[in-house]
């Protein structure tokens, strides 16, 4: 099991998508104000700082 979860992690292409997924749908100022914060229920305050939904 340990091997299989290291082979995903590990493979370039899924963490491009993680990582272009990331980028499309989040800003830079809400990505650094997730990561100041230590609680899960704390991340709501970051959608503030998110890309504007198209209406």
């Amino acid at each position: 099991m340990q091997q299989i979860m290291l082979k995903q992690i590990l493979q370039p292409d899924i963490s491009k998508a993680i990582v272009l997924r990331c980028m499309s749908e989040k800003t830079l100022k809400q990505v650094q104000c997730e990561l100041k914060k230590e609680k899960f229920r704390d991340l709501i305050e970051c959608k503030k700082f998110g890309k504007e939904e198209s209406k």
